[in-house]
């Protein structure tokens, strides 16, 4: 019995030390946060080009609209007549 329990207690110091030398060299915690950080600042960079590419679209939306207007020489020419 006494040989069984020095058996396990051996056994389970070795384990012990095996677990405590893995982690010591294990770095995949460091690795899944360095991971996160850079694709949290890529998703901002994202969000920031979309906002971008979304503003750049409704400025050539409304230019193309301007531009498709038939009416649109014969508005300027108003608008310089009241001016005037």
């Amino acid at each position: 019995m006494n040989k069984k329990l020095a058996d396990v207690k051996a056994q389970n110091a070795q384990m012990s030390r095996e677990i405590s030398r893995n982690k010591m060299f294990n770095k995949k915690d460091e690795d899944r946060r360095g991971k996160r950080e850079q694709q949290d600042k890529l998703a901002v960079s994202i969000k920031d080009f979309n906002r971008d590419i979304e503003e750049n679209d409704i400025e050539l939306d409304k230019e193309r609209r301007r531009l498709e207007d038939k009416n649109l020489l014969k508005k300027q020419q108003e608008t310089v007549m009241q001016l005037k």
